[in-house]
């Protein structure tokens, strides 16, 4: 395998509790979220991920899919170390359009750490006009994708390609649930 899952995990781990000590930041998050000073920050994390749908038994899964391809603004590919794993280091959880809430589904790509560093807490269309005209539009792809055998008849919709996961069995986390 060309992905270690334990390191992914970690990846996954790692974007949450960035992303939720950054929207817990200031005292005022805090009181507007109903929480106190003295919560703890498995607490504040656990709360962040129920409210902006950010679901660890997922995480992985899109994160396997975006170092797997290339980063959607600059289209470079990821790097891999001497032995053939994924560099799970270059690849960062963004948040899309700042001002919006970081919900997951919605407002979160991964992005390589250039592109995420360049960006900042910039938006996307203004992020955009600063790219070279070839690297203008960014590439999306859909997060949480099932890949199917392309010799399958396709349903009447027309493809299987795209088809969201709305709930999984998958729990790598070993947790007993998929939220934190």
């Amino acid at each position: 395998m060309d992905i270690d899952m334990t390191k992914v995990r970690g990846k996954a781990s790692d974007a949450i509790r960035v992303h939720a000590a950054y929207w817990y930041l200031g005292k005022k998050h805090l009181r507007i979220h109903g929480l106190s000073e003295e919560t703890n920050h498995l607490e504040l994390q656990r709360e962040f991920c129920i409210q902006h749908e950010w679901d660890r038994s997922e995480m992985p899964v899109d994160i396997i899919f975006a170092i797997r391809g290339r980063c959607p603004w600059c289209h470079e590919p990821y790097p891999r170390h001497d032995d053939g794993l994924y560099d799970l280091s270059k690849l960062q959880a963004d948040h899309h359009d700042p001002r919006l809430p970081p919900n997951y589904r919605a407002n979160i790509r991964w992005i390589c750490w250039k592109c995420n560093g360049e960006k900042g807490s910039m938006h996307p269309e203004l992020f955009a006009a600063k790219m070279p005209s070839r690297l203008r539009r960014p590439i999306y792809r859909p997060q949480s994708t099932v890949k199917v055998d392309s010799t399958l008849p396709a349903p009447d919709h027309g493809s299987w390609v795209g088809v969201k996961f709305e709930q999984t069995s998958l729990n790598i986390f070993g947790d007993g649930n998929g939220f934190c």
